[in-house]
């Protein structure tokens, strides 16, 4: 079994939960367990879905304490997880950019106990700022004068 998120592809503990689910632990999308037939389904599913999931994760990892457990259809709760059908979870993806620019902004003040306290934007953050690749979030977050200068 690879070590690695099958939402994001990063470094995260894998373990088997249950008949056909695995348990991910990832610093970014959080601590996730995904059913076998969504791994499945996932599997086939392009890049740009995956981005954009790993993105919501991400935000959810920041705003909830809640686990999600990922399936194919159906919502509720299970032992300590959160059941989400990743498909309705997908719908929740920012519509424009002032959506994404209010949602990053939310996530910005979620990592910080207060206002005035310094959060150093990284390449590895870029999931909470919807973002493809850092570098303009970064760009936006020094014009802030909350990041790295």
């Amino acid at each position: 079994m690879e070590n690695k998120c099958m939402i994001c592809g990063r470094e995260a503990t894998v373990r088997n939960i249950g008949a056909d689910a695995l348990l991910f632990k990832c610093s970014s999308c959080g601590e996730i367990a995904i059913a076998g037939r969504v791994q499945t389904a996932l599997l086939k599913e392009p890049q740009e879905v995956l981005s954009k999931l790993s993105r919501l994760l991400a935000e959810h990892r920041l705003e909830s304490n809640d686990k999600l457990f990922l399936v194919g259809g159906g919502e509720g709760r299970q032992k300590d997880f959160l059941l989400v059908d990743y498909k309705e979870l997908l719908k929740h993806y920012p519509r424009d950019t002032a959506e994404i620019l209010d949602r990053s902004l939310l996530n910005l003040s979620r990592m910080v106990s207060h206002p005035s306290h310094e959060i150093q934007i990284t390449e590895d953050l870029k999931e909470v700022f919807f973002a493809e690749n850092g570098m303009p979030y970064y760009t936006f977050a020094v014009s802030l004068q909350i990041g790295d200068s």
